[in-house]
């Protein structure tokens, strides 16, 4: 893969996580404050107290200005909740299961393939799965959808 290529992908992946931010920035300033911040984490599964959102915000506020900026954000899905979910749910093999191309995204036809669906309730969850409607789902956007969705379970 040329630099060219890696500097697509980079971006591609990007531009996913800024408008799952941009859903979750409320007020559109392009930081997330504490409220905001308490509702993602809601989103994806995590209740935590307003003590434990502010301790999360605090850890992740590299500049010290009391709120989270996008790169700050990422830092947050990518490492900690990504990696947390890597290590104690193997939710990145399941993501790897149904990515049966293997190209880092789950598209429609492998998820009713996966998961044994019929048309219409593969393009329900699909369309319920794909955040920022590209027309594939990458981890961050799985990662939102099994948190959210208690019911999906993946079999070793």
């Amino acid at each position: 893969m040329g630099l060219n290529q890696v500097d697509y992908l980079v971006k591609e992946k990007r531009k996913e996580l800024e408008v799952i931010f941009n859903m979750f920035d409320e007020d559109a300033d392009q930081m997330m404050n504490i409220n905001e911040l308490s509702t993602f984490l809601k989103a994806v599964g995590l209740e935590k107290t307003p003590s434990e959102v502010s301790k999360i915000l605090r850890y992740h506020d590299a500049d010290l200005s009391g709120l989270l900026s996008f790169d700050e954000w990422v830092v947050l899905v990518t490492v900690d909740l990504a990696g947390k979910s890597l290590k104690d749910e193997s939710l990145f093999n399941a993501f790897k299961k149904i990515d049966t191309d293997m190209d880092g995204y789950i598209f429609e036809n492998e998820l009713k393939e996966f998961a044994n669906l019929t048309n219409a309730e593969a393009k329900a969850l699909f369309e319920q799965m794909d955040l920022n409607m590209d027309g594939r789902v990458n981890f961050v956007e799985f990662l939102f959808q099994f948190f959210h969705d208690s019911d999906i379970v993946v079999e070793n």
